[in-house]
């Protein structure tokens, strides 16, 4: 997937807003992992300002799924909420 390219500065250098428009692209498309990295990108504001609703909405579709970092993530974010 080239947005994880981007995101991760794999053979291209490291860009956010790049890495946002192809998991964008990818969501589109159905690719549900993308919406793991969509929710990381938008709850950290990696491509601008911090969007923590966006970002669990992304991560919540992708952990429906049965993905497992979108899960714990989900779960790591709740916990935080609760002062745990």
């Amino acid at each position: 997937m080239v947005g994880v390219c981007y995101y991760e500065g794999m053979g291209a250098r490291r860009n956010y807003k790049r890495a946002l428009d192809f998991f964008q692209r990818a969501y589109a498309m159905g690719h549900c992992r993308s919406a793991y990295f969509l929710g990381l990108i938008h709850l950290r504001g990696l491509a601008g300002r911090p969007d923590k609703e966006k970002g669990m909405q992304y991560l919540q579709a992708c952990a429906e799924e049965g993905d497992e970092e979108s899960i714990a993530a989900l779960a790591a974010l709740n916990a935080e909420e609760q002062g745990a």
